[in-house]
């Protein structure tokens, strides 16, 4: 029952999903873009065709959005409501993978359901299930990986490296939607390094081997496709995204940061709820994993997505 009223507190965000939020500039660039590739070119937005400085925005965001969303108007039409509606079922999706890896991690339906309501009911979920961004469709593919990881763990026959291997795949669709998903990726390798810091167990190594090289794989092979490697990507994200210091397009120059400067604080805090939090995890499951003689599934996926969602 509180399943169903929380996905019910969707259905006015779904109705009104043409009218509200009002468009803004990503949306507009997003969708013009993938107009573009629909139509057999190349992904400059269609509203930027007369402007000889215009770049691709699938070398800056990675191909997923355009692509997919290419597809989906293909079928569905070019519309506000179909383009909105991609973001809609990836904030859909994320609120079902909270619940579903909240049971992954050994809790019942009541604490899943808590999971779902809380995150149908964040503020930055209501400004973005309907947006025309991608930014949910990121997330929940993100939780998917988490889930795969949080699932391989807990079996012991050799399937669990295809669920290591999707999930790569799971990360690097992340990382291909958005560069903002590459420090997700960061957090899951420290959370993965800390778990096999304190449990050496070879099939643990082993599987998150298989899922950093399908993820690095498939983000080589698309870099390649473009005439880039991984790194030098990288270059070129940083070079279009620090430019003009007053926040623009970042494909026009401008830059994420805008006139704002990084503080210490906002270093020490991040490493602080590192350490806290896997102490946390450590302590929660060390009584069981004394008794047992070896490490509990569900605390080396505590410990991993603790550090992880930090």
């Amino acid at each position: 029952m509180a399943l169903v009223l929380t996905l019910a507190t969707l259905v006015p965000l779904l109705i009104g999903i043409e009218r509200t939020p009002l468009p803004w500039i990503d949306e507009i660039m997003m969708e013009s873009a993938a107009v573009s590739l629909m139509h057999g070119g190349s992904a400059v937005p269609t509203i930027q065709q007369a402007y000889p400085h215009a770049r691709r925005e699938d070398l800056f965001y990675g191909p997923v959005i355009f692509k997919v969303g290419a597809f989906w108007m293909n079928h569905f039409g070019v519309s506000a409501a179909s383009w909105r509606s991609l973001s809609f079922i990836g904030g859909l999706l994320t609120i079902l993978l909270s619940g579903a890896i909240v049971i992954a991690l050994g809790d019942g339906w009541v604490v899943a359901c808590f999971a779902m309501a809380a995150m149908a009911y964040l503020p930055e979920m209501g400004s973005h299930i309907n947006s025309g961004r991608f930014d949910t469709v990121t997330v929940a593919l993100e939780f998917l990986a988490l889930l795969l990881v949080l699932l391989a763990l807990q079996i012991d026959s050799p399937i669990r490296f295809v669920l290591f291997a999707l999930a790569g795949l799971s990360f690097s669709g992340a990382v291909l939607s958005t560069p903002r998903a590459l420090l997700f990726c960061a957090g899951a390798g420290l959370g993965a390094a800390i778990a096999l810091l304190r449990w050496r167990r070879a099939h643990y190594l082993t599987g998150f081997l298989v899922a950093a090289l399908v993820g690095i794989g498939i983000l080589g092979a698309w870099t390649a496709s473009q005439g880039m490697t991984p790194v030098s990507w990288m270059r070129y994200l940083h070079q279009v995204s620090s430019g003009d210091k007053q926040d623009v397009s970042s494909l026009l120059g401008g830059t994420w940061l805008g006139a704002t400067r990084i503080s210490v604080l906002d270093i020490v805090f991040p490493l602080g709820l590192v350490i806290v939090s896997a102490t946390l995890a450590f302590a929660y499951r060390a009584v069981r994993s004394i008794r047992v003689g070896h490490p509990t599934s569900d605390s080396v996926g505590l410990v991993f997505l603790s550090v992880t969602a930090v």
